[in-house]
């Protein structure tokens, strides 16, 4: 489904923004007409790939959003945004009864406190 202009002139920042629902994400705000995608990511291989589907409006930058710092320079940097989509976030298969404290802090790293870190 296509919304043309909907977002037309508008930024629109991504965290997880080179694949799978972010991805689609960039792709739908192109879409609807948005002037510049960000698109966050902390593969360099695969934010360059969703660049390419997304177009000449991806402003691809690599990020990892459990690094405060990091996410702090790359909001300085952006100027200002009009939408932000936080779709980063690390991912655990098995049960939970049979991960570790480990996985867990990480997985929280990234769900809870990257999106804490792109809000702030």
């Amino acid at each position: 489904m296509k919304v043309e202009n909907e977002l037309e002139g508008q930024c629109v920042v991504i965290t997880g923004g080179s694949s799978g629902i972010g991805l689609a994400t960039a792709v739908r705000a192109r879409d609807a007409g948005a002037s510049r995608v960000v698109i966050a990511g902390r593969s360099p291989d695969k934010l360059g790939q969703a660049a390419a589907v997304v177009g000449k409006i991806a402003d691809p930058r690599q990020l990892d959003v459990t690094d405060e710092d990091a996410v702090s320079r790359l909001f300085s940097d952006l100027g200002p945004i009009d939408h932000l989509v936080t779709a980063a976030a690390g991912t655990y298969r098995g049960k939970i009864t049979e991960s570790d404290t480990v996985a867990a802090k990480a997985l929280f790293e990234s769900k809870y406190w990257g999106q804490h870190h792109c809000m702030q």
